[in-house]
Parts: C-alpha cells; sequence; structure tokens
C-alpha cells in the first residue's frame, strides 16, 4: 500500500515539474533524505527564482519532521515562490489538498505616499487658529465707532434705530441671539437699512467659564439666527459678554470664522444707575480711533446716546462702522458722499477771425485825349440844310 502511495507521489511530482518547467522554466525537485519533500508549488504562474543556499534554507523554515536537511543545499536551487517566501510541502499530504488549505494570500495593497506639507501655507493655517483681539482703532483720524450691545428691551431698540436714521449715524448692533427672535420686524428693518449686526453669542454667557466647544456653538448658534431672521449674514465680529475673554475665546472665534474679538476703550456706564449726565460724560472720554460702549437696555441710554452723537460731531468726529474703523468689509448705512469732481476748465472760445474786407476797385479816369475827342465832338456845329 505504501508503494501505491509513493508511487502516485511521485507521478503527481512529475507532473508538478513537467507544469513548472512549462511555465517557469523548472527543472527539478529537491530530495531531502529519505522522506523526500518538495518545496510548495504555492502559484505555478510565478517566475522560477534561484535562491543561494542558506537564503533557501532560511526561507524553509522548520521541516515538519525531523529529518536532516543537507546544509548547504546543492547550488543553484530553481524553487517556486509565493511573495518571494519557499515554503515546505509533506510528502504524505497531497499537493493539491495542501493547495487548498493553504490559499494564496491577498498582496497588501502598496501605500499611497501622502503628499509633503506645503510649509508656505502652514503658517497661514496657524495664523487662522485664534482671532485677534481689538479694543480701538487707528488714531491717526478723527473717527469714532459707537456699539450697542444686549438689546433687552424693544422700546430702546426702535427709538435708536429711528434716531440713527433721522441723523444718519453710522453705528454696528451686538444683539444677543435669544433676544433676536422675539422682535423679528424691527431686525429685518435694522438689515435691511444697511446697518451691520455683529455677534455677541446666543444666550450671553461669560465664555471664560466654557469649553472651545461650547463657545463655538454660542457663536455658530447666534450667526445662524442672525441670517434666519434678516435674510442677511451677520459681519463677523465677535463681543464677549463683559469683554471677557481668553484663549478659548480667541481660538473659537477664528475657528467659527470671526475676524477679530472687539472690546472698546470707551464705556457710556450706561448699565449702572448714575444720572444721564454721567453717560454722556463717559461717552465723551473717546478721541480718535475709540470704539465706544452703548446698550440698548435703558431709557436713558437712549437720550444720552442722541446727546453724544450730536456732541460728538461737533467736536469733528466722523461717525463710522466697526468695519469702518478697522479696515473690514461689510455693510454701511450712510457712506461717505464723495465730493462732486472738479469741473475741467472750460476753454475760451477760439474767436473766428474777421475776413480782411477786399477794397472795390475804383474805375480808372477815361484817357484825355478820348475825352476831349468827344468834347470836340460834341462842339462841332450842325449841318445845315
Amino acid at each position: 500500500m505504501a508503494g501505491l502511495v509513493r508511487g502516485g507521489i511521485v507521478m503527481l511530482l512529475a507532473l508538478v515539474v513537467a507544469s513548472g518547467a512549462a511555465l517557469g522554466g523548472l527543472r527539478g525537485l529537491v530530495p531531502h533524505g529519505p522522506r523526500s519533500g518538495v518545496l510548495g508549488v504555492v502559484d505555478v504562474r510565478s517566475e522560477t527564482a534561484t535562491l543561494p543556499p542558506m537564503a533557501n534554507a532560511a526561507a524553509l523554515g522548520p521541516l515538519p519532521d525531523t529529518t536532516p536537511m543537507p546544509d548547504p543545499l546543492p547550488t543553484p536551487v530553481p524553487v517556486v515562490l509565493l511573495a518571494s517566501t519557499a515554503v515546505w510541502i509533506d510528502p504524505d499530504v497531497a499537493l493539491e489538498t495542501w493547495i487548498t488549505a493553504h490559499p494564496t494570500p491577498t498582496p497588501a495593497p502598496t501605500p499611497v505616499p501622502l503628499p509633503t506639507p506645503d510649509l508656505a501655507v502652514a503658517p497661514r493655517l496657524a495664523a487662522r487658529a485664534a482671532a485677534p483681539l481689538v479694543s480701538s482703532g487707528p488714531r491717526d483720524r478723527p473717527r469714532v465707532a459707537i456699539t450697542i450691545d444686549d438689546t433687552f428691551r424693544p422700546a430702546s431698540i426702535r427709538a435708536d434705530f429711528d434716531f440713527f436714521m433721522r441723523e444718519r449715524v453710522n453705528v454696528t448692533w451686538f444683539p444677543i441671539g435669544v433676544t433676536l427672535a422675539g422682535n423679528a420686524a424691527i431686525w429685518r428693518e435694522i438689515a435691511d437699512a444697511g446697518f451691520p449686526i455683529a455677534n455677541h453669542t446666543w444666550s450671553h454667557s461669560d465664555l471664560t467659564r466654557l469649553t472651545q466647544a461650547q463657545i463655538e456653538w454660542e457663536i455658530n448658534t447666534q450667526a445662524a439666527a442672525v441670517e434666519r431672521i434678516t435674510g442677511r449674514p451677520g459681519v463677523p465680529l465677535l463681543r464677549p459678554m463683559g469683554g471677557s475673554w481668553n484663549g478659548n475665546v480667541l481660538r473659537a472665534a477664528g475657528a467659527t470664522g470671526q475676524a477679530a474679538v472687539v472690546l472698546w476703550d470707551a464705556t457710556s456706564g450706561d448699565t449702572g444707575r448714575g444720572p444721564v449726565e454721567e453717560v454722556i460724560a463717559n461717552a465723551m472720554r473717546a478721541r480718535n480711533g475709540s470704539i465706544v460702549l452703548f446698550h440698548a437696555n435703558q431709557e436713558r441710554s437712549d437720550i444720552a446716546i442722541q446727546q453724544v452723537v450730536h456732541d460728538l460731531r461737533a467736536k469733528g468726529f466722523e461717525l463710522v462702522t466697526l468695519g469702518q474703523l478697522l479696515g473690514l468689509p461689510g455693510p454701511v448705512p450712510f457712506p461717505p458722499v464723495a465730493p462732486p469732481p472738479d469741473p475741467a476748465p472750460t476753454a475760451a472760445p477760439t474767436p473766428t477771425p474777421t475776413p480782411t474786407p477786399i477794397p472795390t476797385p475804383i474805375p480808372a479816369p477815361a484817357p484825355a485825349r478820348v475825352a476831349a475827342a468827344r468834347l470836340s465832338r460834341s462842339r462841332r456845329p450842325r449841318a445845315r440844310g
């Protein structure tokens, strides 16, 4: 029985050799002692490779039995490789059975190289990680930006808006998100009139007590409410409640696309209990480039802001939006009127040259002899009959 098995194996090996020779030039198998094993033909489509003896032995690894293996192997040793690895097959196992039990592994995909980072872009991305903090504009021109925060009192919103329209005053509004929905009609009027509406967060929370993700939610939710109610996007300027800020606030503002975190350098103090005269005096500390803080929360603020507008203009200040002050794009309700261009000097008309009159020719007198002849004829006596 053993003889029949070995005979069948020999015939099978002969077929493998013939196939290997036809496909890859395989000319023989390597016998190893009484129990002849074969280097496994893992993929008959592979090309025949010749390994050095020690490399071939290392590729085989430990044999499945204790039969000693000649070392070094005869050189050269033709083998068939699978993914550049030779394997050992027990001769007592049919080759087809072994191949079925050891399928060809799927080759690992070639990794796609990652693009080399553009170092020129990295600084720009890093610069966008945090928004700048500003509390005033350039000091070289007599310009002041009045800003209106909170808007808790609808009557104050209406009083201030009507006054700004009547007096043609440029201001920037910072409404809290929760105050927008209950006054949607007037906010549409404000936006339609061209006033910039900036971001004062959704719930007026102290942003320094929130995580960066929570701050981003406050900013984005308020911005979405402004656009939904007015039909226009707000201007990307953030004012935190109470002017409180830290690194998270600046990073969240940058991550949400805010151009700046805006504080102030002159406050009216209209959230306190002082008289109107005190509110006016506080706001009038403004100077070139100042950002002045007001709130649309109390009636005395409405009275004070009207007087401040008149007094600032009397001192020669131009009242501008934050965008105008900081050099940022955005709506301006009352853009400066460009002076009319100087009229081009009218050239004096070239006088039409007076034509030189042509003298009337004077007829020359008749020759004297002709006149004498005529005269002699006229005096000749007539012939009598």
